[in-house]
């Protein structure tokens, strides 16, 4: 597991990639924690095909917790090391084999 943590310019998040020995490939990991310190046992929202909209995933989060009263959570976005993978990988990973 390649678990060199890297910031998302100043989101407060940080992601990382993950290699798979079931599937030979490598993800990448997005991690987003409150803002604040909401104590032990906090909830995670887990999400596929972040690459590109794991900032919107928080936003819309944040969001949720001032307007609607949704308590705070982990956000795990589960992505690919590069473009090119998205795109050959997406169905294998998202739709079931018979």
């Amino acid at each position: 597991m390649a678990f060199g943590k890297q910031g998302l310019n100043g989101l407060g998040a940080e992601y990382f990639d993950l290699v798979s020995r079931s599937v030979d490939d490598t993800f990448r990991i997005f991690v987003a924690k409150p803002w604040f310190s909401a104590g032990a046992g906090l909830p995670v929202v887990y999400a596929l095909d972040r690459n590109g909209s794991f900032p919107l995933l928080m936003a819309m989060h944040t969001g949720m917790m001032i307007e609607r009263d949704v308590p705070p959570a982990l956000i795990v976005g589960i992505g690919y090391a590069s473009a090119e993978a998205m795109m050959v990988n997406r169905g294998r990973d998202t739709c079931r084999r018979r």
